[in-house]
């Protein structure tokens, strides 16, 4: 292995000692490189660690594993340069004991080695996600039923006053949102507690009071930088004469408040607001402007807007002082209902644990939870560690972090108790790449430690931060392209973090120069398609996209492969997403369109997925044959093969009785195999189901239909087998965990959809499949791609959180809207408007972090798309607002969409990029233009140029005699398509029967009995399940058998006729059959037969027609086979059966003859009804 060439502060980081340290690695720096190398150093240095003391936490398997077979390389080679080195041999096999995990594999291996000391089973597991949402949800309805029952006045007041006319499963869902939150808490009830305390404290200087004031004064800022834009602009014009007035007189009031926010006097915010009032502008007249006088009106509405949005948060504008009295009142109405929500929740907590255990299951939030349990206690001085942390740390040399920018507090606090109060804590991340706050991750434990330590070497032992910021991945537009955004829209204030220069990503990569290795912007412009049909901007955004990917591939584009280049693959090319669900599938089709191989991983609904809600219908007619809508489901599926009319057919047998009792109608009828299949399809199942379980019930059904194949007819067949294994497999999961048999699995799929679980298949995308990748941010994190397209940049940020009726922030604690009943009316009191508030600067903070992330990816070509509306409109907006040369902080965090960013960094730009749709107002500029080029694909620029020539033109003669030719041309095996490909030996014998022949209402649910066909069933069934053995012994008992596993009804074992059936076991054919030499029951057959058979006018055909048949009995005797098929007919003769059935009975000799290599001595027709066998062949 070559040797690593390291940059300064890489060797650095791999060296540094002697105090806690965080590495702050850039995209592309090389982070993974930096701590294997680092491992590979503690473990050959002059006083080595030894391997079985080295900790390392990842924060994937695949990481771990990744990291683990990095350093073996890395110690095999040093021992293949130092074979005679005893440490490096001893590193080698203490490597395997070595400490490299995910956090939670580090968790279950401490709950595992002192589950005894957490009072816990020996054999608890991690349980399904499926069943532990599903536990979690019974959970929460049993803790509120047990509140009704117990006519809690408090629970109920608390459900009058969220509930009030809504269904209570809505205070079910805020119990269960609420538990999983504070889970992420290392201590979570004492959460609980601090949050209530929070409504007990003084109002004015609480931490709700001073994130409002916040809002203020960067909403009273922006609004002053407009109204001086505002004047500026004016300054030398006539209007200037007409407005300035009015517009000093606001700037002064703005300033006021920004001043007065900024030290958190409300009174004296509250005295402005009321005491300030805005004057009425003089009407501008000829010789201004309308249209500049509108621009300067707009200015002064959105500096308003901005303001007044956040003082009614505060309180009502027309009060004079800051109205405490409101404030209390809603204090009052608030506390005891969120004191009562919470202690539904503590309940909720110990009933979802009463739960898991009762079935031996974990989650694994429950690993960390317990870790905590085993290693910290709190104390009025704070978290301290146990007694059993206080040992591990003794076994611990290093611990090492990777990804830490993503912990939570919980797992932050499991760090701290096993590492030696840090010291010996080695944490690497980038917390702009800090995306995952929704599962509660939380970048402020990294940024507080930035803020902390000092840089390396440091001069305290404080800690110690070294920075990697050389970017070895992508090409220097890239780089560039990213810096310039993000240094002007990732600040302290709008991303926790400022991106400044020593933020910024140092081009470390070697590439070719590349004439358009430009970054581009792709702006699909109105919502029509080439032939001016309005169409989705989706749809507009996806082909633009397809185009571009196309042209970029027929061009050769070349991309780097390792010292030299190569043509583009569409495997080197992403699309990135923030969401891709239900917006992949749009993307896909439109590449597929342009004849570009695509892969997604984007997860869409999988029960609403076709396959797999066939399978699903499948097992509730199997469970419930008297459920129609399944049923009808399944006809109309693959799996039955029924088309609409076939399934009418069936339903007018009996318009009045459950879909199944026609089917059944029509099965009795011998040429409707369809029928016949179905029912006997679905009875297998059902048995499967009862006597191998739920599992072994579905692999049967693939098995029997062939689904897994059959799906691929429908397109994306990859996709739906892959669901389909996943379903199998959710059932096995099922049935690790539950007895509840095929009723107890459907209930289980019922309450997980109703749940919202989500059951992943396999989405990994193979690299080696040169196919273009369409996936999300999330999922795109850690990879690289030469070329990466991030879409749907216009769509704007998902803040369905926000519109909660309530809201939770980890510092800022839990509060909800405030109701008066009486009144018919809510509002949002102080506490909700100030979580919201901010929650949605945290919301905004993550989307950057995202976009970084998606920016990042890309290695030698970034593009970015999106669709508008009116794209000019837009720009002319932001232009307008544009106060600065770099974007206010209030506009950055205002931002509804990657776009908004986008625009606002590129009409800043010194040269105009945006060509035509430039905006004509003037918008401060930066000094450094970045390499970008704006595309912009406008559905409604025409060209008449381009329009159609319409040409008189008359038909051509010999053309025409071609046309009539070949118009006139005859197949000259024109029967050949209507010949089946495989036809059963019996619709042979029945050639003018129809698909499913009209009979009588079948009686075997009346009290009438079964019709004579119906008793003729179900004796021909009993021939078929028996086992002849014991019913010629007892017959009785062997029927009982048959109908307690339903292969027969009740009603079929109360009709069956003795008599007959005691006949033929006294008969000599039975006797022959007991002293056979070999015996095959059910035997089936495939065998090639002449087209001529089926129709007589196919004598010329030459193809074959295969033939598939089975013998209800075949058995050897010395001089050869004989075959048995047993008949239900009701003849008096015997010739009868031979007339029917000769034709059958002669294409089974034939065909078992070949099958066997055997002469075919007799092929015997046993009627039950005469009680004797008949020679067929005769």
């Amino acid at each position: 292995m070559a040797a690593i060439q390291m940059t300064k502060n890489q060797q650095m980081a791999v060296e540094a000692s002697g105090c806690p340290l965080l590495v702050s690695a850039a995209a592309g720096s090389g982070k993974t490189a930096v701590l294997s190398e680092r491992a590979l150093r503690l473990l050959t240095k002059e006083h080595p660690v030894s391997a079985d003391r080295l900790m390392i936490v990842t924060f994937t398997t695949a990481a771990a594993e990744e990291m683990r077979r990095r350093i073996a390389d890395k110690l095999s080679d040093a021992v293949r340069s130092h074979p005679k080195d005893a440490n490096l041999r001893r590193q080698q096999m203490l490597l395997a004991r070595a400490q490299i995990s995910t956090i939670h594999a580090l968790c279950a291996s401490l709950v595992r080695d002192h589950f005894a000391e957490l009072g816990l089973p020996g054999e608890m597991r991690i349980g399904d996600t499926a069943r532990l949402d599903i536990l979690r949800k019974e959970a929460a309805e049993e803790v509120i039923l047990s509140h009704y029952e117990a006519e809690d006045a408090s629970f109920l007041s608390l459900v009058e006053y969220y509930c009030a006319d809504r269904n209570d499963s809505i205070l079910a869902d805020l119990m269960l949102r609420l538990y999983t939150y504070i889970r992420s808490f290392a201590f979570p009830k004492a959460w609980l507690s601090d949050a209530l305390s929070m409504y007990e404290a003084d109002l004015r200087t609480s931490e709700w009071v001073k994130e409002l004031c916040v809002g203020v004064c960067d909403s009273a800022s922006y609004a002053v930088f407009l109204m001086k834009k505002a004047l500026d602009e004016m300054a030398g014009s006539n209007l200037f004469e007409k407005y300035a007035p009015s517009f000093q007189d606001d700037l002064a009031y703005f300033e006021s408040v920004h001043a007065a926010a900024e030290q958190n006097d409300l009174d004296a915010v509250a005295g402005l607001s009321s005491s300030h009032k805005k004057t009425k502008l003089a009407p501008a007249r000829a010789p201004i402007d309308p249209d500049f006088a509108d621009q300067m009106k707009t200015l002064r509405q959105e500096a308003y807007k901005a303001v007044d949005g956040q003082l009614a948060l505060l309180f009502d504008t027309e009060e004079s002082t800051f109205p405490l009295e409101r404030h209390e009142k809603d204090r009052q109405i608030l506390l005891p209902q969120i004191r009562t929500l919470f202690s539904l929740t503590e309940e909720l907590y110990e009933k979802i644990d009463e739960k898991k255990r009762a079935e031996n299951l974990l989650d694994f939030s429950d690993l960390e939870h317990f870790s905590v349990q085993l290693l910290a206690r709190k104390t009025e001085k704070g978290i301290e560690p146990t007694p059993l942390a206080l040992s591990l740390r003794e076994t611990v040399d290093e611990l090492m972090v990777d990804e830490c920018q993503d912990i939570s507090e919980v797992q932050d606090t499991i760090f701290r108790m096993l590492s030696k109060d840090e010291k010996n804590l080695f944490m690497v991340g980038d917390v702009k790449q800090s995306i995952y706050r929704f599962r509660q991750a939380m970048p402020e434990l990294f940024i507080t430690r930035r803020e902390r330590y000092e840089p390396y070497p440091p001069k305290t032992d404080t800690g110690a931060l070294i920075l990697l910021e050389k970017n070895f991945r992508s090409r220097d537009v890239v780089c560039e392209m990213t810096n310039g955004i993000f240094s002007q829209i990732m600040k302290k204030h709008t991303a926790e973090i400022e991106y400044d220069e020593s933020e910024y990503l140092v081009p470390g990569a070697s590439y070719f120069e590349h004439p358009e290795a430009v970054c581009e912007v792709l702006i699909a412009d109105g919502t029509e398609d080439d032939e001016g049909e309005t169409v989705s901007s989706m749809e507009r955004e996806a082909d633009m996209i397809a185009k571009k990917i196309r042209a970029l591939y027929e061009s050769r584009y070349l991309v780097k492969d390792g010292d030299s280049t190569r043509p583009l693959r569409f495997g080197d090319i992403a699309v990135l997403m923030r969401s891709p669900r239900n917006t992949a599938e749009v993307f896909a089709n439109a590449m597929r369109k342009a004849g570009i191989p695509c892969l997604s991983t984007a997860n869409d609904a999988f029960f609403t997925a076709y396959e797999v809600a066939v399978v699903r219908a499948f097992l509730r007619a199997a469970e419930n044959p008297l459920d129609d809508v399944s049923l009808v489901s399944v006809m109309l599926s693959p799996i039955g093969g029924f088309d609409a009319d076939q399934v009418t057919a069936v339903r007018l047998l009996r318009k009045d009785a459950p879909l199944y009792t026609a089917l059944f109608a029509a099965a009795t009828e011998e040429e409707n195999v369809r029928c016949k299949t179905l029912l006997e399809r679905l009875d297998l199942i059902r048995q499967k189901s009862l006597s191998d379980g739920v599992h072994a019930a579905v692999l049967e059904l693939y098995l029997r239909t062939e689904l897994p194949k059959l799906v691929y007819a429908f397109g994306d067949g990859e996709k739906k087998e892959e669901n389909l294994k996943q379903f199998l497999q959710i059932a096995k999961q099922f049935e690790e965990f539950s007895s509840g048999g095929l009723t107890g699995f459907l209930h289980y799929l019922d309450r997980a959809e109703e749940s919202g679980v989500t059951f992943d298949g396999n989405k990994t995308l193979d690299a080696h499949i040169d196919s273009v990748r369409i996936l999300s941010i999330h999922a795109s994190k850690g990879l690289e791609f030469p070329i990466c397209i991030v879409a749907s940049c216009a769509k704007r940020f998902s803040d369905q959180d926000l519109k909660r009726d309530y809201q939770m922030n980890a510092s800022l604690g839990f509060s909800m809207k405030t109701y008066v009943r009486s009144e018919l009316r809510g509002y949002v009191s102080l506490p909700m408007a100030a979580v919201r508030s901010k929650n949605r600067r945290e919301l905004v903070a993550e989307e950057m972090r995202l976009f970084y992330v998606a920016l990042t990816r890309a290695k030698e070509k970034l593009i970015f798309s999106m669709c508008e509306k009116n794209a000019a409109s837009k720009l002319s907006r932001a232009a307008l607002m544009a106060v600065s040369a770099c974007p206010h902080a209030y506009e950055v965090c205002r931002a509804k969409s990657y776009s908004d960013w986008i625009y606002s960094v590129l009409l800043r730009q010194p040269q105009n990029v945006f060509g035509d749709l430039q905006p004509s107002v003037l918008v401060p500029h930066t000094d450094k233009q970045l390499p970008v080029r704006v595309t912009i694909d406008s559905a409604r620029d025409t060209n008449e140029e381009e329009a159609q020539t319409h040409v008189s033109a008359s038909p051509d003669d010999q053309m025409c005699t071609l046309l009539k030719e070949r118009i006139a041309f005859l197949y000259p095996d024109a029967v050949l398509p209507s010949l089946p490909v495989k036809v059963t030996a019996t619709e042979l014998s029945k050639r003018e029967a129809d698909t499913i022949r009209l009979s009588e209402r079948p009686r075997f649910l009346m009290d009438a009995g079964l019709t004579p066909a119906e008793r003729g069933s179900a004796l021909h069934a009993f021939m078929q399940f028996a086992d002849y053995t014991a019913a010629a012994s007892d017959l009785e008992t062997e029927i009982a058998r048959l109908c307690e596993k339903q292969y027969l009804t009740q009603a079929q074992c109360d009709a069956l006729n003795r008599r007959a059936i005691g006949r033929f076991f006294s008969s000599k054919l039975y006797e022959r059959m007991c002293h056979a030499q070999f015996l095959k029951r059910e035997y089936s057959f495939i065998y090639e037969v002449s087209p001529e058979l089926v129709a007589k006018e196919a004598y010329e055909i030459k193809e074959p027609i295969m033939l598939q048949g089975i013998a209800d009995c075949v058995f050897k005797e010395e001089d050869g086979i004989v075959i048995v098929d047993y008949k239900t007919d009701y003849v008096t003769e015997e010739s009868e059966l031979r007339e029917r059935y000769a034709m059958q009975l002669a294409i089974y000799k034939e065909a078992i003859a070949a099958q066997f290599s055997l002469p075919v001595k007799e092929c015997l027709l046993y009627s039950l009804h005469l009680g004797r066998a008949i020679d067929a062949c005769k």
